[in-house]
């Protein structure tokens, strides 16, 4: 907390007061013998995939994040309630969240379906300030790591109730982590931290 944003010039030289609406979304401030009204328009997270809108909006009477699985083809909408949630981005067939777990220690990486449902989850030890998706790789970015993990979508061909349409369908995932510093140091070997999964 505490990064720079924004920063808003106004005219004049006495800086009478400020006020903040109750709302947080509006101040006004009073320089010299004016009054300024300025709107705070927060950075939204929104993501499109697979005929879905997906956008979270803070709820007023809550602690935690509203995220609306919109399909502006059926016009169906879905609501999840997640907390501490930083970044949502989309591909192919997936959504991934990025939110802070309930111990506060790490980061959880949460893949959903076009309806909100979760298909895989990732627990990493960074903090994320840049996340990219794509059809199978998810990478996320701290100010020194980089995590990077390839899964497997869920594919529509499998049938839960068979086991062996479950059989056939289960693919290995991989993931991997790394130090930025390895990129540039030729002559130490890499720190990276892989680890392959059954889903």
């Amino acid at each position: 907390m505490g990064v720079h944003l924004r920063t808003l010039r106004v005219p004049g030289s006495n800086c009478g007061g400020v006020t903040w609406e109750g709302q947080g979304l509006r101040i006004a401030l009073a320089v010299d013998s004016y009054i300024f009204f300025a709107n705070i328009r927060p950075d939204y997270l929104t993501a499109y995939f697979n005929s879905t809108c997906v956008y979270a909006y803070p709820r007023p009477d809550h602690n935690d994040t509203a995220v609306m699985y919109w399909n502006v083809k059926s016009f169906e909408k879905n609501i999840k309630s997640v907390r501490r949630l930083s970044h949502v981005k989309a591909a192919g067939d997936v959504c991934a969240l990025v939110m802070r777990s309930e111990d506060l220690q790490q980061y959880m990486i949460q893949l959903t379906n076009a309806i909100g449902a979760p298909v895989d989850v990732r627990y990493i030890d960074i903090e994320p300030k840049v996340v990219a998706i794509n059809e199978s790789r998810v990478c996320v970015c701290s100010s020194e790591s980089i995590f990077v993990w390839q899964f497997q979508a869920a594919s529509s061909s499998i049938d839960m109730l068979d086991p062996v349409s479950i059989q056939q369908g289960r693919k290995e995932t991989t993931e991997f982590s790394f130090h930025a510093d390895d990129l540039v140091l030729a002559d130490s070997p890499p720190s990276t931290f892989s680890k392959k999964n059954v889903t």
